[in-house]
C-alpha cells in the first residue's frame, strides 16, 4: 500500500495529506464564492470512491451556500450498474430546472 500511495502522492509521506485535499474537490469550496448549482449522484457500493465522500461534499456545499442535490444510487458502483433511466431522468430534470 505504501508504494502505491508513494506512486500517486509522491515519495514524501509527510506531504500526503496535502496532496490528498489538492486533489480533493471539497478543499475547493468556499464560502462567499459563487458556484453554479450541483447535481451529485454516487453508489452506494463504490469501491473506488466511498459513498461518504459524496455526502461531505455535499454538506460542505450546503454549509458554504451552494445550491446542491444529492442522490444515493443503491447498490451503484463504480460505473458498471450505476446508469438507469431513473438517473438519466434525475439529470435531464435538473439540467431543465437550473440550465433552461
Amino acid at each position: 500500500m505504501p508504494a502505491m500511495l508513494g506512486g500517486l502522492y509522491g515519495p514524501d509521506s509527510e506531504k500526503w495529506q496535502e496532496r490528498i485535499c489538492e486533489m480533493s474537490p471539497i478543499c475547493h469550496i468556499h464560502k462567499d464564492v459563487k458556484y453554479p448549482p450541483f447535481l451529485l449522484l454516487h453508489g452506494d457500493a463504490d469501491p473506488v470512491v466511498r459513498f461518504s465522500e459524496m455526502v461531505d461534499f455535499y454538506h460542505k456545499l450546503l454549509d458554504c451556500g451552494v445550491s446542491a442535490e444529492a442522490y444515493q444510487i443503491d447498490g451503484g458502483v463504480h460505473e458498471g450498474n450505476f446508469w438507469s433511466e431513473e438517473v438519466r431522468s434525475v439529470i435531464r430534470e435538473f439540467l431543465m430546472r437550473t440550465v433552461a
